[in-house]
C-alpha cells in the first residue's frame, strides 16, 4: 500500500495544478485520490463528482493558445449573451445565449482572434427571435469568415420552440434550412462527380444519366414564370389518361411530326395558319367526275388561313 506523506502535484492542467486535501492510504491509483479542490479555474472549482462550472465572463473566450499549436491559430469557443429589450414574443425582455466553437474564435462573437485569418466556426443560438415572427427559435449556423472578416453562413438551421413550424402566429415560426454557396457539387461513393449546380450561372449539370420521378400524375409538378413575371405556368405533364398534356399553346419552330393521329378539340376550324397561304391558282379548268357519294359535299371542312375562313368540300 502507498502512502503519501506531502502535497504533491496528482494532476497538472496547464498549469492549474491540482491537490489533494484529504490524504489516505491504501490507495494504489493518483485517480483514486479524492476529493480534489483545483485552483481558480474561470472562478471555479472543480471536484472528483458532478458536472464542472466555469463561470465565463460575457464574452470570455477558452482556448489553446496560438503558442502551442503548430500554425499560430487558435482552437477556442466563446459564450455571449445578448439582452434584447421588448422584442421578445408578446413583447418581452429576453436574453439569447449563443456559443460558438472553431479556428480563430476572437472575443465577439463571429469575429477573428487574428485579423486578416479566415476563421472556421460552428455556432449554437439558444433564442433567437424576429419581432412579428412568432416563437423564439433554436438555431445552428455553420459558417466560415474569410480574410477580409466577411462572415459567410454557408449552412443554418433554424427550429422553433413550440415544434409547430407553421409561418407567422403568436406561438409558432417556421423551421427553416440554408445553404449558400455559389456551386454544389455532388459525386457518388467512388468519387465521380454525377450533378453540379451552378448557382451564380443558374445551370444544372447532370453526368451519366439522371432520372427524376415523380409520385403523382395528373399533377403540374414543374411551373414557370409567365413573360409578364406575375404568374407561374404549368410545364407539361402526364394527365390522368397518361397523356402528355401541354396547357399552353405549343409553337414549333420546326416540322412537327406525329407517329399515329394529331387529334384536335377545335370545333370550329381543322388547323390555322399564322401566315397567309399561297395562292396556286392557275389556268386550267377543273374537273371533278368522281366523288365518294354521289351530290354535294356533307360537309365544308373550315380551317384559319391567317384569319381568313376558307372552307374545303368534304362527303
Amino acid at each position: 500500500m502507498a502512502t503519501f506523506t506531502d502535497m504533491s502535484t496528482i494532476v497538472d492542467l496547464g498549469g492549474q495544478n491540482v491537490y489533494c486535501n484529504n490524504l489516505v492510504t491504501g490507495i494504489t491509483k493518483p485517480d483514486q485520490v479524492g476529493p480534489f479542490n483545483a485552483s481558480n479555474i474561470g472562478g471555479s472549482v472543480l471536484s472528483s463528482s458532478g458536472p464542472v462550472n466555469f463561470s465565463i465572463a460575457n464574452g470570455t473566450v477558452w482556448q489553446r493558445p496560438a503558442s502551442s499549436s503548430l500554425n499560430a491559430i487558435p482552437f477556442g469557443s466563446i459564450v455571449n449573451e445578448g439582452s434584447f429589450t421588448g422584442t421578445g414574443v408578446g413583447g418581452q425582455n429576453y436574453f439569447d445565449s449563443v456559443i460558438s466553437t472553431g479556428w480563430n474564435i476572437g472575443q465577439t462573437i463571429e469575429t477573428p482572434a487574428i485579423p486578416g485569418v479566415a476563421v472556421n466556426f460552428d455556432s449554437w443560438e439558444s433564442k433567437f427571435h424576429l419581432p412579428g415572427a412568432g416563437d423564439y427559435q433554436i438555431e445552428r449556423h455553420f459558417g466560415l469568415i474569410d480574410t477580409n472578416s466577411v462572415v459567410h453562413r454557408y449552412m443554418s438551421f433554424s427550429l422553433p420552440w413550440d415544434g409547430v413550424g407553421a409561418v407567422g402566429g403568436a406561438s409558432s415560426s417556421p423551421a427553416i434550412g440554408t445553404i449558400l454557396l455559389d456551386q454544389l457539387n455532388f459525386n457518388n461513393w467512388a468519387g465521380t462527380q454525377t450533378l453540379v449546380m451552378n448557382l451564380t450561372g443558374n445551370v444544372l449539370n447532370i453526368n451519366n444519366g439522371f432520372l427524376f420521378f415523380v409520385s403523382n400524375n395528373n399533377v403540374s409538378t414543374f411551373r414557370q414564370s409567365n413573360a409578364a413575371a406575375n404568374a407561374f405556368l404549368p410545364l407539361p405533364f402526364i394527365n390522368a389518361s397518361n397523356q402528355l398534356q401541354i396547357s399552353q399553346p405549343l409553337v414549333a419552330t420546326g416540322s412537327l411530326s406525329a407517329g399515329t393521329d394529331i387529334i384536335s378539340n377545335n370545333t370550329n376550324f381543322l388547323i390555322r395558319t399564322t401566315a397567309t397561304l399561297t395562292n396556286a391558282a392557275a389556268a386550267q379548268t377543273a374537273t371533278l367526275t368522281n366523288a365518294p357519294t354521289a351530290g354535294n359535299p356533307t360537309k365544308w371542312i373550315s380551317f384559319d388561313d391567317n384569319g381568313t375562313t376558307r372552307r374545303i368540300p368534304a362527303w
